[in-house]
Order: structure tokens, then sequence, then C-alpha cells
């Protein structure tokens, strides 16, 4: 086992030894793991302490999945940039 990791080298421009990119990954890391504990301790919470039923659970999950759907981009940011991209072009 010592031997696979002795054999690997990074190259001299490799970004993992950028310490702002090792930053920046490890942040994304830790918060999208945050955000898979949270996916299942919330219904995990609803069934275990709140005893709820299987349709109040049905209830959350949608809740959430609807949330998650919303918070990715707002509604109408992808035509705003085509619309002003359009217009940028038209005035060239």
């Amino acid at each position: 086992m010592r031997s696979l990791f002795s054999s690997f080298s990074l190259a001299p421009t490799d970004l993992l030894r950028n310490a702002t990119y090792r930053r920046l990954w490890s942040s994304i890391l830790i918060s999208s793991f945050g955000g898979q504990v949270t996916l299942l301790a919330i219904p995990l919470t609803a069934a275990v302490l709140l005893q709820a039923s299987s349709a109040q659970m049905s209830y959350l999950q949608s809740m959430e999945l609807l949330r998650s759907c919303c918070s990715r981009c707002p509604p109408g940011c992808g035509s705003t940039t085509v619309a002003s991209s359009r217009c940028t072009l038209a005035e060239s």
C-alpha cells in the first residue's frame, strides 16, 4: 500500500498545490456533506421523534423537493441572459 502512494506525485502546475483551490474544494465538500446529512436527518426526526404518518412523511418529502427545485435557479434567469445577449448582438 505504501508503494502505491509513494509512486503518486503531483505535477508542478497541478491545482491541488494551490492553497486557495484546496480551501474552495474542501468548503464545497463540507457544504455538500452537510446538505446530505440534512436530507437524512429531517425525515428521520419526523418519523422517529414526531411519529409522523406516511402521508405526513410524503408531504415533507414533496416540500423538500419543491424547495430544492425552486432554489436552484430563480424563474426567468435563463431567459434574461438569452435576451440580453440578443440585444447586445443586435446593437453591434
